[in-house]
């Protein structure tokens, strides 16, 4: 059951996507080093959840949005939104520091990233299975 629109216009979303991702763009740490403390940029990643939080909405109304459900106009922004978390989670994929299964789990699972076995017979060819008639018994 689909819930009142929380956001009348696709515009009146972006407002508050944009919101969100410059408040993740924008985290400042104080961290103590020998010169004393010092305030250091450390963004903080997108993620959906992160942003469903930021929008006041769940994942079923985000879901909603994005599918035209609620309207149309919101697809579109709805597909930058989720592209660039996606794409922020990728960029954290080659980062030293980075929690990489945690991310692969995330990319798996929220974009449907998928891990690709190619599995071939003999000098690249198609697989040949061989029985003997004897050997298949009833």
């Amino acid at each position: 059951m689909m819930s009142r629109r929380k956001y009348e216009t696709p515009e009146d979303m972006q407002v508050a996507l944009d919101a969100y991702f410059a408040r993740c763009d924008y985290v400042f740490r104080d961290v103590q080093t020998k010169a004393g403390v010092v305030s250091m940029h450390d963004p903080e990643p997108y993620t959906m959840s992160g942003l469903c939080v930021a929008l006041g909405m769940s994942r079923e109304a985000w879901r909603e949005y994005h599918n035209g459900d609620r309207g149309p106009g919101y697809v579109e922004v709805c597909d930058e939104a989720t592209q660039r978390v996606e794409h922020n989670m990728e960029v954290r994929l080659y980062r030293p520091s980075t929690f990489t299964v945690g991310l692969i789990f995330g990319l798996k699972n929220i974009f449907r990233w998928r891990d690709n076995h190619e599995i071939t017979g003999a000098e690249g060819g198609p697989i040949v299975v061989k029985f003997d008639s004897q050997d298949a018994k009833l």
